[in-house]
């Protein structure tokens, strides 16, 4: 059973619990795509940014969690999303003392709302898809989630991209948070939504992997004028034993969810 995006099909969406891996299968998603021994990295052009939790070492209490940065998926240059209050940098927290309304509280998190749109609004524009008219653009969003949804204008730019036919997203979302914005968008036509569980995510992260060069080549023989695109066919074939292994787990996801992550106040 192999995956066929239809003409309309343009947004990949993934979801899953606190913890299970979704971020790690966007980094890996994006390590196929910029392989260069296959021939997708030299017809797309990537941009975006995923998140991470940053943590601290500590003798009496190991690594701990001090908040969430940030990444670039270009430069792997980042910037900061939250923190706790102890740990937000120094000219943040003065910032934040003083009663700006650029704060948002997320459990224990404080989130730096003016330094996470400095930072991301620029790798979520289209002007910075700029590799020449004939790549495929691809924009990485991870993830649109409550405390990125503080932004009304990273609202705006997702909606954009969401909505531009032209482009690829490849976007995490949370698997339960009742955000309206977030409901709309798992809800689009134009969007497949994949639920990782901690059984299912390295066979599922292949079947991604196939599924987003599978709409490229859709893209891209459009862009052809109905020529079929398939540069990408010989490094395709390698994830599309696994793939099928993994098409029959998307049927019952609902059904095969593992253990919930049950984490303390503050998870995103």
């Amino acid at each position: 059973m192999a995956f066929k995006p239809n003409a309309t099909l343009k947004n990949v969406l993934i979801t899953g619990y606190p913890g299970v891996g979704k971020t790690t299968c966007v980094r890996k998603v994006v390590q196929a795509l910029n392989d260069k021994q296959n021939n997708y990295s030299s017809i797309i052009a990537l941009n975006g940014f995923y998140s991470l939790e940053r943590r601290q070492k500590s003798q009496s209490a190991g690594a701990y969690r001090i908040g969430f940065d940030v990444i670039s998926v270009v430069d792997e240059t980042s910037g900061i999303l939250a923190r706790t209050e102890q740990e937000l940098p120094s000219a943040v927290y003065n910032k934040y003392t003083m009663g700006q309304s650029t704060f948002h509280h997320v459990g224990k998190y404080i989130v730096d709302l003016e330094g996470f749109e400095r930072f991301v609004l620029p790798l979520l524009q289209s002007k910075h898809n700029n590799g020449g008219s004939n790549k495929q653009a691809i924009f990485v969003i991870d993830e649109i989630g409550k405390m990125e949804l503080f932004s009304r204008p990273f609202q705006n730019y997702t909606q954009r991209l969401l909505d531009d036919p032209s482009v690829i997203v490849i976007a995490t979302v949370p698997n339960k948070h009742n955000i309206a914005f977030v409901d709309r968008v798992k809800q689009r036509p134009d969007a497949k939504l994949f639920t990782l569980t901690q059984n299912n995510r390295d066979l599922t992260t292949k079947y991604i992997t196939h599924c987003v060069f599978e709409i490229i080549d859709t893209k891209m023989s459009q862009i052809k004028s109905g020529a079929p695109h398939d540069q990408g066919q010989r490094n395709r074939n390698e994830y599309d034993d696994d793939s099928k292994s993994a098409v029959k787990s998307t049927n019952y996801y609902n059904a095969a969810q593992s253990k919930t992550y049950r984490k303390k106040g503050g998870n995103k």
